[in-house]
């Protein structure tokens, strides 16, 4: 599911949920519910924002969170490395 993708990856990035949304702009609460599930990542504005906070190209974080690429491939096509 798309919330358990955002999760795992915001994780792997050792990432907190205060991070993403200082990154993205997103409310804290929002990306909580956006890795609950309570909130849909559909719109491509939000997957961008997501994407940038993650430095993905919206391509990437498209397939990704669409199941077409693995989380590891994810990582692999970043564009910008964790700080």
């Amino acid at each position: 599911m798309v919330n358990e993708r955002i999760r795992a990856l915001r994780k792997a990035l050792r990432m907190t949920q205060q991070d993403v949304a200082n990154r993205t702009g997103i409310r804290r609460t929002n990306v909580v519910r956006l890795e609950s599930g309570a909130l849909k990542a559909t719109l491509s504005s939000t997957r961008r924002l997501l994407g940038n906070a993650f430095g993905m190209s919206l391509d990437v974080i498209d397939d990704y969170l669409e199941g077409v690429i693995t989380l590891e491939d994810a990582l692999a096509h970043r564009t910008e490395r964790a700080a």
